[in-house]
């Protein structure tokens, strides 16, 4: 009975915000919102709401210290006053929730709309933003010293149940992958040591979560000295009837259809990577991902992640999706990835290492 009941009210709250987001994708449910204040976090957290299709909430416009009105800040959304003409706006457009942005707004104004919010008879809900939303990919913790709102940051992405869920599929799921992948990694070293000689796995090492260095496991390739001078440069190699070729033609198979990376269930199981995650970063190469190096850091690498399966000609196109990937993470999410992955192992298409 217990084990039914898990299985039908779970499968009820799924079905049911499934349902719930069609529904908001197609326009109901959703509560018309304005931002005060038009900087780069007001931007981030409209492009964010208005990315995810199920938050409920429809971005009418801006208000804004700085800009006139009308002045077009991001795609159709225009800044439709300052923040003293809130009360006339909140009527005219039907507006249920205001998110305010403190960093963008003047001292003045600020104090200005709060209390002219708090006062407001009408069911205005009003959400204030922490004002690093932009810099951070981490959650916050609202706790409370002495009556005093102090807000928390996380220092990693996935906590609580999140975690333990994750958690969860990354050792079962790697377990049963390992157990059935076993023969094919006995024929897989076979095959590299009879092809090429030498060693069959490279150990590069590699930044893991909250910066944690440890040795990840690759299938020697052949390709791995070849530095990725661009990621839009195509990986071309010529085949001959050199003694070379042989390996060279393993070591393409392997790249190709990510079979290079099997050895990583092993990392897995050793709690040092995900299933589904960012690119792992090796020791080295940190100038590369500049000021959002801390941000992917605050979950694990992946051995495959949306980078793998999602057409990304630029390093700043790669970096763009994985941040989105990690601010936007559930389960469902991983397990979509997954799926595209299978379906380009058997395509034999994959992109950059």
């Amino acid at each position: 009975s217990w084990a039914l009941a898990i299985i039908l009210v779970g499968g009820t709250r799924f079905l049911f915000r499934r349902v719930i987001f069609r529904l908001r994708r197609r326009g109901l449910f959703r509560a018309r919102t304005l931002i005060a204040g038009a900087n780069e976090q007001g931007q981030a957290i409209a492009q964010q709401l208005a990315a995810a299709g199920g938050s409920g909430v429809e971005i009418v416009g801006f208000v804004d210290d700085y800009l006139p009105r009308w002045s077009r800040v991001l795609g159709d959304l225009r800044v439709l006053g300052s923040p003293t003409e809130l009360p006339r706006l909140v009527e005219e457009k039907a507006i249920r929730q205001l998110i305010v942005v403190p960093s963008a707004m003047a001292w003045e104004s600020f104090q200005e709309v709060i209390h002219g919010t708090l006062s407001m008879e009408n069911e205005l809900e009003v959400r204030l933003s922490p004002g690093f939303y932009e810099m951070a990919t981490t959650g916050v913790k609202v706790t409370h010293k002495s009556f005093v709102p102090l807000l928390t940051l996380e220092k990693v992405r996935i906590t609580g149940i999140d975690a333990l869920l994750k958690s969860a599929v990354d050792y079962g799921l790697g377990a049963l992958l390992l157990l059935l992948a076993a023969p094919l990694l006995a024929a897989i070293s076979l095959a590299v040591t009879v092809a090429g000689g030498g060693p069959v796995l490279v150990r590069p090492r590699v930044h893991g979560l909250r910066g944690r260095t440890f040795h990840t496991l690759k299938f020697r390739t052949g390709l791995l000295g070849m530095a990725r001078r661009s990621l839009a440069e195509p990986i071309t190699i010529k085949l001959s009837s050199n003694p070379g070729a042989a390996a060279s033609r393993l070591g393409l198979f392997l790249y190709r259809t990510g079979l290079d990376k099997l050895p990583q269930l092993f990392n897995v199981l050793a709690g040092q990577m995900s299933l589904v995650g960012p690119r792992t970063v090796s020791v080295g190469s940190e100038d590369r991902y500049g000021q959002w190096l801390p941000n992917l850091l605050t979950v694990k690498p992946g051995m495959t992640g949306p980078w793998a399966v999602a057409s990304c000609p630029r390093l700043e196109d790669e970096i763009r999706l994985t941040i989105y990937y990690i601010r936007n993470w559930t389960i469902w999410l991983d397990l979509q990835v997954m799926f595209q992955t299978v379906r380009s192992i058997l395509s034999r298409r994959r992109g950059v290492t």
